[in-house]
């Protein structure tokens, strides 16, 4: 069972039996690709063992069998370093977007990262890029797209006016999305 994995992995760890203790975390993972635990393990064990880089081949090994696991690709975005780190973080989304065809929770990632910072130019390709993506996505994608959208919108708000027709539009597709059920939270 996964448990049981999981239990044999994090006792060989906390054993110093470390190289057991990742061939065991790998092959956990190889049965179960989606165990977040193992996910964060891979990388911080990895990183132990070896290096930062190790553990990133790893988890990219991880994401090129399996591109959907979106804690794969938070993992690796939340170790990015170095100059350029949020253009450099939303190619890295785009990327995950790239790999996962029809869904906007990568796309997601990248605007709230952009959304964060005012000298962020991406946020109107982002959007746009995020609204092809729904057109062929899941319902919880149609409901991230309204997320996107209005979080752009009070973003851009905090800076200046913004033409009240761009505010109604954002309006009204809240009311859309709660009447058919849909949930921002």
């Amino acid at each position: 069972s996964l448990y049981w994995k999981r239990d044999r992995a994090l006792a060989l760890w906390l054993a110093d039996q470390r190289r057991p203790a990742l061939d065991a975390l790998r092959s956990l993972l190889a049965d179960q690709p989606d165990d977040s635990w193992g996910i964060d393990r891979l990388y911080e064990w990895t990183t132990t063992l070896e290096n930062p880089e190790a553990a990133e081949r790893a988890l990219r090994a991880l994401r090129t069998r399996v591109p959907w696991l979106r804690h794969a690709w938070e993992v690796s975005a939340d170790h990015l370093t170095g100059e350029g780190l949020v253009s450099r973080k939303v190619a890295f989304w785009r990327e995950a977007s790239r790999a996962n065809p029809g869904r906007v929770w990568p796309l997601d990632a990248a605007i709230a990262l952009c959304g964060a910072e005012e000298s962020c130019p991406d946020t109107p390709r982002l959007l746009d890029e995020a609204r092809a993506a729904a057109q062929t996505g899941a319902a919880d994608d149609q409901d991230l797209l309204v997320c996107d959208e209005l979080w752009s919108l009070t973003q851009r708000a905090r800076r200046g006016p913004v033409p009240a027709p761009e505010v109604e539009r954002a309006l009204q597709r809240l009311e859309q999305l709660h009447a058919n059920g849909g949930d921002l939270g």
